[in-house]
This record gives C-alpha cells, sequence and structure tokens, in this order.
C-alpha cells in the first residue's frame, strides 16, 4: 500500500482512535475479533500458511482454515459473477467472512455509481455469499472532496440499507474538525462505519471514533519494523477497553509489503487475542508447527 508510506518512523505518533460513539453496555461483553489479510493467492506462503505442493486452485480453502476472514480486493477490479461467488462459498469454512471492497467503477465514478446500475449489480452479486457476507468498504479515491458531500449522501441513499458498509476516507479535508462532525453525523445516523487505516504517513485518517457496533481496521506494517508489534498490541489492549461501548464485532486485516512477514505477524496478534478474556476468534495458530525452526519468520 503506497497510501500514507513514509522512508523514516522516528517522528511518527503513532495515536489510535478515540471510543465510539455508541454505548449500548452496561458491562463487558465479549467481542468477535475477525483476522484477515488482502488476499489469498500468495505463493511466498507455501511452507509457512501452505503446505508444500498445494494447488492454486486450493489457496482459498488453505487460507480460510488459518484466517476467518478476508480483505477481498479482487471485487474492487471486477464485479464477480455467480460461478465464482458460489466457488469462493464452497470453498471457505462455514464461519468464514468476506469483505468485499467497491469495484473502481463504482468508487471511482464521478458520482459514485449513481444511477449507473452498477451498485444494485454489485449488491445482488455479493449476496450469493449469504451468511459469509460481511461488511463491504468503500474506499474513496484522494481526489473525492469534502465538496462532493452530496454525492455521497446519494450514494448512501442508494446503498441497500441490508448491506453492512464501512467508508474510508483519504482527501486530507476530511479531517478538518467541522467536517469530521459532519462525517460522523452522517454515518451514525445512517448506520454505516468508518474504515479505520492505521498507516504510518497519514495518523490523520484514525480522528474518527467508529459509528457503529462494527469495528473495521486496515494495519499497515513497515516491513517488520519493531513498531510494528508495539501498535497491534496497542490496539489489542484498546479494543478491549472499548468492549464497553457496545463494540460487537472487530474486522482486524492485516498488510505487509512482504507477504513472507505476515505469517509471524498474524501469529503475534492470535497470541495476543488467545490471552485475552474479551477478544474471541475460531482460528487456532498450529500452522508454524511443521515448518523448522530456523524458517520461521522471527519478527515479533
Amino acid at each position: 500500500m503506497e497510501f500514507g508510506k513514509v522512508d523514516c518512523l522516528d517522528d511518527v505518533l503513532w495515536h489510535l482512535p478515540p471510543e465510539p460513539l455508541i454505548r449500548n453496555r452496561s458491562e463487558i461483553a465479549e467481542i468477535k475479533l475477525h483476522i484477515g489479510t488482502t488476499g489469498w493467492g500468495e505463493k511466498e506462503w507455501i511452507g509457512h500458511l501452505y503446505p508444500k505442493g498445494i494447488k492454486s486452485a486450493d489457496y482459498l480453502t488453505c487460507y480460510a482454515a488459518v484466517f476467518d476472514t478476508i480483505e477481498l480486493n479482487t471485487t474492487h477490479y471486477q464485479i464477480p459473477d455467480r460461478e465464482k461467488i458460489d466457488r469462493w462459498y464452497k470453498q471457505s469454512n462455514t464461519d468464514f467472512i468476506f469483505c468485499p471492497k467497491i469495484p473502481r467503477i463504482i468508487s471511482h465514478h464521478k458520482q459514485l455509481g449513481v444511477g449507473t446500475g452498477y451498485i444494485p449489480l454489485f449488491c445482488q452479486s455479493v449476496t450469493g455469499l449469504a451468511e459469509k457476507l460481511g461488511p463491504c468498504f468503500l474506499q474513496l479515491p484522494p481526489y473525492f472532496h469534502p465538496d462532493d458531500l452530496p454525492v455521497l449522501t446519494a450514494f448512501l441513499k442508494e446503498w441497500p440499507v441490508e448491506i453492512a458498509l464501512h467508508i474510508e476516507f483519504r482527501h486530507e479535508a476530511w479531517f478538518l474538525l467541522p467536517v469530521i462532525e459532519k462525517i460522523k453525523e452522517l454515518l451514525n445516523t445512517g448506520k454505516k462505519g468508518i474504515v479505520m487505516t492505521d498507516v504510518a504517513g497519514r495518523r490523520d485518517v484514525l480522528q474518527i471514533p467508529a459509528t457503529n457496533e462494527i469495528i473495521f481496521i486496515r494495519f499497515v506494517g513497515n516491513s517488520g519494523h519493531k513498531t510494528d508489534s508495539e501498535r497491534i498490541e496497542r490496539w489489542i489492549d484498546t479494543l478491549s477497553q472499548w468492549a464497553k461501548t457496545g463494540i460487537t464485532e472487530v474486522y482486524f486485516f492485516l498488510h505487509q509489503p512482504d507477504p513472507r512477514l505476515i505469517p509471524s505477524m498474524y501469529q503475534h496478534i492470535k497470541m495476543l487475542q488467545m490471552a485475552n478474556l474479551v477478544l474471541k476468534n475460531n482460528r487456532m495458530i498450529d500452522f508454524l508447527k511443521e515448518v523448522p525452526a530456523d524458517r520461521q519468520l522471527k519478527l515479533f
């Protein structure tokens, strides 16, 4: 991910978002923590997440046995047909969750696809995932400005209420205080979520609190720098503290420039989650036991 990339991490202030806006609980309750990454087609995972000799047709099945969700970026480039949706459904675990990225023919259209027919076409496609469909996410292009707020409002009116949606804002003007208040009102009223992209060079994007009960985090690592593990630890601690606010689910997506770094980062967050009394995840972390110790990544 080039968005927010920096060469020097020395002066980065690693703050996290403020507390969620919702207040639905009087006592601590369990939160489902879904952990995933951006795709299942990484050949670099063979011998770590995937067994030797695996066929590419079996990547998703193996991926879904390790992770329980995915930031489905492939839908950004093409609306999947029914055959592909059915194949994904059948090749993944019963509790697996897909979080599709809205296609660029919508997100990068000057009217966000309103009136083009692409929004209902995409929604009809992904609803084929049935109970395995999680929140979709709209990544607004960097030139989409607060002056375009009426366009976003029109998009939200066309978006089906039954499909969960989270939005990632990128233009810096969205994070000025008066505009933040407008975003909070728009999303909170429409029961839509904010995408929390934790990336070194754009800490401003974490100024908007969660506006509904589902947290959607895109965590961008820095090639195994020591701050990667420190930041993950802060997130786990912070999410636990938010347990009383009414949060029910967290989607935590791991990004790294080198996909070979993902297994160790995943192992780290899983160990923290397993030691936590609030955050629950159904997957185990026995995938590294078959890999010789000298080949395991020792980044955390």
